[in-house]
């Protein structure tokens, strides 16, 4: 396909022939600088064409992420897949170190999402996923042109620009939403 997300056909009946148990513990990760992982821990089953990543742990900007993965593989056509990831404590600068006006924004961030579909495809889990999606930001800053330009404020943008730029303090900050079909 032309989207992001691979959309192979999957066969569960070969998984059906495989078992397997994986431990891996990484107390250190080399990876491009623009990539701010730190270590990894995981623990991999699959077991009767069920796989469980279950708990993915990852140093992350100097924070964590945690998830747990499942994809039930039992039946021949379609997987059902549940995604339930926690990014915790978060660091913006580490996170965008080589882009120094977000980086300014210093605070730190969490999210979960909380998603589950079906389909023959990780394009077509995605597409047809239910679940929830939220992210906080506590004690950080901002751009008043950034927080101008997301709020489609155009006589703000227009005089930050003639009068420069400030921060503006973000003690906390909050958005949340639903996922219907994908969507």
């Amino acid at each position: 396909g032309d989207g992001i997300l691979p959309s192979g056909k999957f066969e569960g009946g070969r998984l059906k022939a495989i078992d397997a148990e994986v431990d891996y513990t990484a107390a250190r990760l080399k990876a491009p600088s623009a990539l701010p992982v730190e270590n990894m821990k995981f623990s991999f089953g699959l077991h009767n064409a069920v796989a469980k990543l279950t708990p993915l742990e990852v140093g992350f900007a100097g924070g964590r992420i945690v998830a747990d993965i499942s994809i039930d593989a039992r039946q021949e056509k379609t997987m059902h897949s549940i995604f339930n990831v926690d990014f915790r404590n978060i660091k913006v600068a580490k996170l965008f170190p080589t882009m120094p006006d977000i980086a300014r924004g210093v605070g730190q961030l969490g999210a979960q999402i909380r998603l589950n579909g079906t389909g023959n495809s990780i394009a077509d889990v995605a597409a047809t996923s239910d679940g929830s999606v939220t992210a906080a930001i506590a004690n950080g800053r901002i751009s008043n042109l950034i927080d101008a330009i997301t709020g489609l404020n155009g006589g703000k943008i227009i005089s930050l620009f003639v009068g420069g730029d400030k921060e503006i303090a973000v003690n906390c900050g909050g958005m949340a939403f639903n996922v219907n079909d994908g969507i």
